[in-house]
């Protein structure tokens, strides 16, 4: 979650010039005085002034127990709270923050810091009752204060006022974050309660005014939601043949009864992305799902429904250059807000490179994905699940893996594009174990990984490089996967390239001794 930084105010050297200018105007017999590092009040039989604010120009000031002038900590007077900066002026307007040394609790946790907020008058905001916090609208967002002016944080309960018998939840963010939270969250569940459970988190809704929503069934923004006493989201999977559906009214599926839909128990979830279990099977992982904006928000391509012909015949690799297994899904694509994403036939979103072969792959929303080599971002984030295009590098367990896919999501093959080449693959051919350059043959990049290949995704039988296809040749690149060109010299071998391949090689030391042991460039068909 994003934090809020809130700062205190520090006089500049010209105020504090000005703050000392005023008190050394003072007598030494009556009013402000230095003595040694301190600023003392005297009163008017010359004793001093302790427990009690005194005023110079525009700022106030407290006199400790000692008499002295305090200096960056909290003040407790006539029963409220202040905040004196390291100048000793009181505070106004602002968030303070003091070191939590004698390790309090708020609201029964532990927090590291204890956070203030002192208004126009330099009091700070706090509850008149132990029973009930003070809440209160600080720059556009909701607070929560104790009786002590001490910022509330996470889950709390409280009531509204010393005479309401109702208690209202809130979720108040992390120790320094503080501000309720609105709308829909995805929080772990509360220390007190989350026996009561057999999931970690859970989906929250909270009102405009921070409160939770518990014991309701709620319409919201065009779908039925139902919270349990706790505030936690009833959510759970149906298919057709098992259940009505009954928001708004009674709907039942005569058709297609294996269809799945996310439905409450007293409401449909409502259409777009879910991260939820796959059914009912809770002891794997959770997954995206897609569901689509209809009267039932059926999941996408569930029992492969999305797939038609297409999407048979997906393979995945679990390496840069290495097929996983032989499992052919029912996959489907979609369009959603202008982003490409993959599922399978239960309709999870998937994520990672996939090779398309027989049909390719329907798209809802799109033209069709032809056979050939996709990325679905399997980064997390918001970019998680969409199909990316340009030059990317994929992470597979710690190897990275460089790609180049086209304005369609294919991935590059056996080509140069950007004065990079790659292989069958669709991976950025680099020199490797740390060497600058290093010698390729074209006919083993040609059969590199045939083993591992399906047979149904295109075994290309030449190297496109610029307006020549080669199935036989020599090739230098870099570390960096750039094709070599002009003279390259490795291990006091000179090679001489030409049309990106090399054309002669010989003794850096005798251009008389040429070399011939590399592949000589041949162009297919000829």
């Amino acid at each position: 979650m994003r934090k809020q930084t809130k700062l205190v105010a520090v006089l500049s050297a010209a105020a504090l010039f000005a703050i000392g200018a005023s008190m050394t105007s003072f007598a030494a017999t009556k009013g402000w005085t230095q003595e040694g590092d301190t600023w003392v009040y005297l009163n008017s039989s010359g004793e001093r002034v302790t427990e009690e604010w005194k005023r110079s120009g525009n700022n106030y000031y407290w006199l400790d127990e000692n008499g002295e002038m305090a200096k960056s900590q909290i003040i407790e007077s006539s029963d409220n709270y202040y905040y004196v900066d390291d100048n000793g002026a009181r505070v106004t307007n602002q968030w303070v923050s003091i070191e939590n040394e004698d390790d309090e609790t708020v609201d029964g946790k532990e927090v590291d810091v204890l956070w203030y907020y002192l208004g126009t008058s330099g009091r700070a905001y706090k509850a008149d009752d132990a029973d009930m916090y003070k809440n209160s609208l600080i720059g556009g967002k909701r607070y929560f204060f104790d009786e002590e002016a001490r910022m509330v944080s996470g889950w709390t309960t409280t009531n509204l006022s010393t005479e309401s018998s109702s208690e209202y939840t809130y979720y108040l963010g992390e120790d320094n974050e503080g501000w309720a939270r609105t709308g829909w969250q995805y929080l772990e569940i509360p220390e007190d309660i989350e026996g009561d459970y057999d999931v970690d988190e859970a989906w929250f809704y909270f009102k405009d005014n921070g409160r939770a929503r518990k014991s309701e069934r709620v319409y919201i923004k065009n779908a039925y939601y139902a919270f349990d006493d706790n505030g936690v989201l009833l959510d759970d999977w149906q298919r057709a043949s098992d259940t009505v559906v009954s928001t708004p009214a009674d709907i039942k599926l005569n058709n297609d009864d294996q269809k799945t839909f996310y439905n409450l128990e007293t409401g449909n979830q409502g259409s777009g992305w879910i991260y939820t279990y796959e059914d009912d099977d809770e002891s794997g992982d959770e997954k995206w799902f897609y569901l689509e904006s209809n009267q039932f928000n059926t999941v996408f391509n569930n029992n492969g429904k999305d797939a038609g012909t297409k999407g048979t015949s997906v393979w995945k690799l679990k390496e840069g250059n290495v097929w996983d297994g032989g499992e052919k899904v029912g996959c489907a694509a979609k369009v959603i807000k202008g982003k490409t994403y993959l599922f399978d036939s239960k309709g999870r979103m998937l994520t990672g490179v996939f090779a398309f072969y027989g049909n390719g792959v329907k798209r809802t929303g799109g033209v069709d994905l032809e056979r050939g080599i996709y990325y679905f971002n399997k980064s997390g984030g918001s970019a998680e699940g969409r199909m990316e295009t340009g030059r990317t590098t994929v992470d597979y367990d710690g190897e990275k893996y460089t790609y180049y896919f086209n304005k369609a999501g294919q991935a590059c093959r056996l080509t140069l594009n950007d004065g990079a080449v790659y292989d069958g693959f669709g991976v950025r051919v680099e020199a490797g174990d740390g060497n600058a350059n290093q010698i390729y043959s074209i006919s083993d990049l040609l059969e590199q990984g045939s083993e591992y290949r399906p047979s149904g995704l295109d075994r290309q039988q030449y190297f496109e490089l610029g307006k020549f296809k080669y199935d036989k040749g020599t090739i230098i690149v870099s570390s960096t996967g750039k094709i070599r060109t002009g003279t390259v010299t490795i291990d006091d071998v000179k090679y001489e390239i030409k049309n990106y391949v090399v054309n002669k090689a010989y003794d850096k030391s005798d251009k008389d001794i040429e070399i011939t042991n590399f592949e000589q460039a041949h162009i297919y068909g000829e």
